[in-house]
């Protein structure tokens, strides 16, 4: 194995201070990340919905073209009978 034996720091303050040598935290860092993918997941959320909205009015719009055709063959097919 290669991993490094770290010293154990037995007061808490001496604890605190090497875990955030160890593990250090930026803060700027999360701000902006949260901040990129909050915008992000904003977006798609915004695509997601307009996309949906779209895609009923096209299907509704095929229904009824397809609903017309329909009602076209059949009165063509009745006159032709007639």
């Amino acid at each position: 194995m290669s991993h490094i034996k770290l010293p154990r720091a037995h007061n808490p303050i001496l604890r605190l201070t090497y875990h955030k040598l160890i593990y250090p935290v930026d803060l700027g860092g999360h701000a902006v990340a949260m901040a990129v993918f909050g915008y992000a997941g904003y977006w798609a959320h915004v695509y997601e919905t307009r996309t949906g909205e779209y895609l009923a009015m096209k299907r509704a719009e095929v229904a009824e073209r397809r609903e017309r055709r329909i009602e076209a063959e059949a009165a063509r097919l009745g006159a032709v009978a007639a």
